[in-house]
């Protein structure tokens, strides 16, 4: 989120901006790749909403727990089981894209970036494009 700058002022980290891809000949394209940042974008919000939903109801389910209500308490982590599957899901899968040139489904190809962190991109062999999906690693 944030990383220390020079003297230990904090500086904001874009998550959104787009990575380049280490081969030279590759190009991106700035359409589809709008549309690659707004829906993880869209999916960033989706997951903290849903993180923070299933906090709330561990908590709310605890608390009742031990003010006496066991019934509330089951109930509320069947709830939040419930919560955890379509979190898990969005955090786990990654479409993949059709190319806009040529139409044939890109290929995920994970690659060490500047920052030293692994990122992954949709790449066209045919076509030399590539789209950063904003998913990384350590």
């Amino acid at each position: 989120m944030a990383e220390f700058g020079s003297l230990g002022h904090f500086a904001r980290m874009d998550l959104f901006a787009v990575a380049p891809y280490p081969k030279s000949d590759f190009q991106n394209d700035p359409k589809t790749q709008a549309v690659i940042t707004s829906a993880m974008r869209r999916q960033c919000k989706r997951s903290k909403i849903l993180f923070i939903t299933m906090a709330v109801v561990f908590f709310t389910a605890i608390g009742c727990g031990l003010l006496g209500f066991p019934l509330v308490t089951i109930v509320g982590l069947g709830v939040m089981a419930l919560i955890f599957f379509p979190f898990a899901f969005m955090l786990l899968y990654a479409p993949t894209r059709a190319c806009p040139r040529c139409g044939t489904r890109m290929k995920k190809d994970w690659v060490i970036l500047e920052s030293g962190r692994s990122g992954e991109f949709l790449i066209c062999p045919t076509c030399h494009i590539y789209l950063y999906t904003h998913r990384t690693l350590r």
